[in-house]
């Protein structure tokens, strides 16, 4: 099987993506694919999604949100107050109505699943919105919810690292788009390439790098690309 070195366009370079992290024997020395610009690489919003399970040819939901922004139901259309949350799993943006009388607070975790039973904060979810659709003090309060999804979900963070890594030819490059521990960059895939890395402790201990820096990092990258996904109108 020959695989061509050629520009691809966005369902192809997910496909690549998926293909590459699931193991793929024809893509393990191929160049990876590029982003929507092309001298930086994949996104680290694909890479997490990728990881945790997304895909493009089935239907996904999530479990749990943070709940980022509560606004008044003024047309008075639906029977409760409008909610913007992100995804707890996959960080995708979503607007959903919440019960009557219910008080949810910013980065509020709720229960957003299929299961009604379980749903008592949330009646149903609308869909799935852009960024550009956020209220301002959503979009002010999204990073701070994603700060503590990656914190109080350390194996998110884990996992992509370790598959990072496990690139033969652009992992520093990858590691690189990190700008606060891009001068660490070389530490951490010789220790991850040695042996997997477990924990966000054990991370902290074989680097000596501080966790909190390594998410900060990576909060500060997700809302580069989220910004820029704004300036391309691309639906995440």
């Amino acid at each position: 099987m020959s695989v061509k070195r050629k520009r691809w366009g966005v369902g192809g370079r997910w496909k690549r993506w998926e293909l590459y992290i699931r193991g793929h024997h024809a893509l393990r020395n191929v160049l990876l694919p590029q982003s929507m610009y092309p001298h930086e690489g994949p996104t680290y919003l694909t890479l997490i999604r990728i990881i945790q399970g997304y895909s493009n040819k089935k239907r996904v939901y999530e479990e749990y949100g943070y709940v980022l922004d509560v606004k008044a139901n003024v047309r008075g259309k639906m029977p409760g107050p409008i909610v913007q949350l992100v995804g707890e799993k996959y960080l995708m943006l979503l607007e959903a109505v919440a019960a009557p009388g219910r008080d949810l607070k910013y980065s509020e975790r709720v229960y957003i699943g299929r299961d009604l039973y379980r749903r008592s904060s949330i009646l149903f979810v609308r869909r799935r919105i852009y960024y550009k659709d956020l209220t301002p003090a959503a979009k002010a309060e999204l990073f701070i919810a994603i700060e503590k999804i990656l914190t109080d979900n350390e194996s998110i963070v884990v996992n992509l690292i370790n598959n990072i890594c496990r690139i033969r030819m652009r992992a520093c490059h990858v590691l690189d788009l990190l700008r606060d521990i891009r001068c660490y960059r070389d530490v951490i895939v010789d220790e991850a390439r040695k042996r997997e890395l477990a924990s966000l402790d054990d991370f902290q201990d074989r680097t000596g790098i501080p966790a909190e820096k390594l998410i900060k990092a990576l909060v500060r990258r997700l809302k580069l690309e989220f910004q820029r996904l704004e300036l391309e109108s691309l639906s995440i």
